[in-house]
């Protein structure tokens, strides 16, 4: 080989490597920007929710990765009440929120909002607590009675005075936050109010032998928790709405083999004590579905809200407001019937 083919040699093997090098930070190029695509199909969600252990598959879910398990990268915020949390759905522009069945249909029914699941069950979940003196529903006429005003609870309380008879009227009804009808009542401000777990037993726990429960909503109502969409991002995302409610069903799945551990996880959540979750647990009230009881709580629902003028429009039919393709993309069985 003479000088100029020698020279001619090492420039060639000198732009080959060039060229390979060039190959690689292209091909680095390329990983990096496939990771940061990867990264972005992990849809960014907002769940909010109420503050009692009836959340628990929600926080779970959370806690326990479930979600980002399914490819979802969930935040969840907490308010005092599923209620307080459906006024601020729309406000915080939230892709979902968790709440009991009756501020759910006040959702559903302005047609922004629709109901993708129900997450929860239990017909003795609220009950009337009262002072000791009080003795029987006409015992509660005069009396300065607490609920929150736009949750379940204010259900509750309406049907159990239609049941016995009672005008509303005869009753001083005070709105108040769960935490605030708890002071309330230790202080002496009011006679009773009608709630949720874990507040009665909170009460009868403060009180003693001065307070008792008149009343459970067995026989009134089932309490129900709803997971809702906003409509028109489960519109355009409905696998995301399917992996959120597979990671809810594993969240379930998960508390009932391991139920020490979830009431833990959500004390610390809550903030409370793990055998006040753990007293939830036991009931069994988790479960992920819909059926032809809860189409029939929704209808009822929305009448009674219509006529206590809470909804801006005339109530709509249930099957607008709940949609169970979502449920049946998942598994059919948990739709129901129709």
């Amino acid at each position: 080989m003479n000088c100029h083919e020698n020279a001619v040699t090492k420039r060639q093997g000198k732009g080959f490597a060039i060229a390979k090098a060039l190959s690689r930070l292209v091909a680095i190029g390329l990983c990096a920007m496939l990771g940061v695509t990867g990264a972005a199909r992990a849809q960014e969600v907002l769940i909010l929710t109420g503050t009692d252990p009836s959340y628990l598959p929600v926080i779970v879910a959370v806690e326990k990765g479930l979600f980002k398990k399914q490819g979802v990268n969930v935040t969840q915020r907490i308010f005092p009440s599923g209620a307080d949390a459906m006024l601020a759905f729309k406000t915080l522009r939230a892709s979902f929120v968790a709440s009991a069945v009756l501020p759910s249909v006040i959702l559903w029914n302005d047609g922004d909002a629709v109901g993708v699941g129900r997450l929860f069950a239990a017909p003795d979940y609220q009950a009337a607590v009262v002072s000791s003196s009080i003795k029987s529903p006409a015992d509660l006429q005069g009396k300065k009675i607490a609920t929150r005003l736009g949750s379940s609870a204010e259900f509750f309380l309406y049907s159990y005075l239609k049941k016995h008879s009672i005008d509303a009227k005869q009753l001083k009804i005070l709105d108040l936050s769960p935490n605030e009808t708890l002071s309330a009542f230790v202080s002496g401000q009011i006679d009773g109010f009608f709630l949720w777990v874990p507040y009665p037993a909170l009460a009868q726990k403060a009180m003693s032998d001065k307070a008792r429960i008149l009343a459970t909503s067995r026989g009134y109502f089932t309490e129900n928790i709803y997971l809702t969409a906003n409509k028109a991002f489960a519109e355009s995302n409905p696998e995301t709405v399917s992996k959120v409610i597979r990671a809810l069903q594993e969240s379930i799945q998960y508390t009932k083999s391991n139920p020490e551990d979830a009431a833990a996880i959500v004390a610390r959540k809550l903030r409370t004590e793990p055998s006040v979750v753990m007293n939830t647990i036991q009931i069994n009230p988790f479960v992920v579905g819909y059926d032809e009881d809860s189409a029939r709580l929704v209808d009822e629902i929305s009448q009674f809200l219509h006529a206590r003028g809470k909804l801006k429009t005339m109530p709509r039919p249930e099957k607008e407001m709940f949609d169970r393709r979502y449920l049946r993309s998942v598994d059919p069985a948990l739709a129901g019937g129709s």
